[in-house]
């Protein structure tokens, strides 16, 4: 396993840079948001996928240079795209690898920035979800590929992004029984993988995630990781995991979620809004309608429409358990300075 760069942050005596992975699902969208602006104006480097952008769009963020990588050259329903915002500050020291994959944007940071004694090499990725229209098991592929090539020339390389893969706990690396040749011979130098790096910087070998469920895509990371020794870091709740199938959480702590939405049950819906507290958000929206605008006063008053549909979406639709257990599992630890991850 080569020594790798962490992308969440980069530390060190002459230099600190942060870095941000969002899928954005369209940044002109997101761009109309105050809050948005603030989010990335946080960060030095943002890497975002879904972009949903084509070579017609000219993306401007004050302060920012950007660099697109576009599904298609123009369309009308734009999908997909993957984007990198780096402040302009850096603009001489990123450098854009090419790739053949629409699936990744690699990127190099110069060491002359760093002040590490090698480049960091960042690939940010977008894999479409399995079974739609832009899926392909050929990601995994493509991105090994890219991987084999540029890891012979850096030394430091990390991926960051939105896979839509789903891996459990299941191991991201080939364990060694103690019968391999290395072991035998007694020449760590010849190890089919450095799974004992963990120990030497205390990261867990288990790994600890709460999101118990796998997919076919999360074999082919585990595979991608096993083959490149890349390890996962991962930091997931399975709480805040986006909803299938039109159920919505509702509860974090029970895991409890609201059924389907049954259009046959629209006005018993209507009927199971608490009125009572209506009253009480329009009066509240009265009191404040001449105070200036503020954040605080607008997402309490979000925050009391939503509890108004909620309550009535259960007692009107009924709920569901998650059947998820182990819910007081530690979150993954395997987050270090230093350490690659995906």
């Amino acid at each position: 396993m080569k020594k790798r760069c962490n992308c969440v942050s980069i530390n060190n005596s002459f230099c600190k840079l942060n870095i941000l992975s969002l899928n954005v699902c369209g940044i002109k969208k997101r761009l109309q948001y105050p809050e948005f602006i603030e989010l990335i104006n946080r960060y030095d480097i943002i890497c975002l996928q879904e972009s949903k952008t084509d070579n017609c769009d000219e993306i401007s963020v004050p302060g920012y240079i950007s660099k697109m990588k576009n599904r298609h050259d123009m369309t009308f329903r734009k999908s997909g795209g993957l984007m990198v915002l780096y402040k302009e500050k850096l603009c001489d020291h990123i450098k854009f690898l090419s790739s053949d994959s629409n699936f990744v944007i690699w990127f190099e940071i110069s060491s002359s920035y760093t002040k590490l004694d090698a480049e960091i090499v960042i690939g940010s990725v977008y894999i479409p979800p399995e079974n739609t229209k832009y899926s392909s098991p050929d990601a995994f592929r493509e991105i090994e590929t890219d991987i084999l090539k540029f890891s012979t020339k850096c030394k430091y390389m990390c991926l960051n992004g939105d896979f839509n893969s789903r891996t459990s706990t299941d191991a991201d690396f080939i364990p060694t029984d103690g019968n391999d040749i290395s072991d035998i011979l007694n020449l760590p130098e010849i190890t089919e993988n450095d799974t004992y790096k963990f120990e030497i910087y205390n990261i867990p070998i288990a790994r600890n995630n709460k999101d118990k469920t796998k997919n076919n895509y999360g074999k082919l990371l585990l595979d991608l990781c096993k083959f490149t020794n890349i390890p996962i870091d991962i930091d997931v709740d399975i709480n805040k995991c986006t909803c299938e199938y039109g159920s919505v959480p509702i509860n974090s702590m029970s895991g409890e979620k609201i059924k389907k939405w049954d259009i046959n049950k629209k006005e018993d819906f209507i009927l199971n809004l608490d009125r009572e507290k209506i009253s009480e958000l329009e009066n509240y929206l009265e009191e404040t309608k001449s105070f200036p605008a503020d954040s605080n006063i607008i997402n309490k008053a979000v925050e009391n429409i939503t509890n108004i549909f909620v309550t009535s979406a259960k007692k009107t639709f009924g709920t569901l358990k998650n059947k998820s257990k182990n819910e007081n599992t530690p979150q993954s630890t395997r987050s270090q300075d230093g350490k690659t991850m995906v």
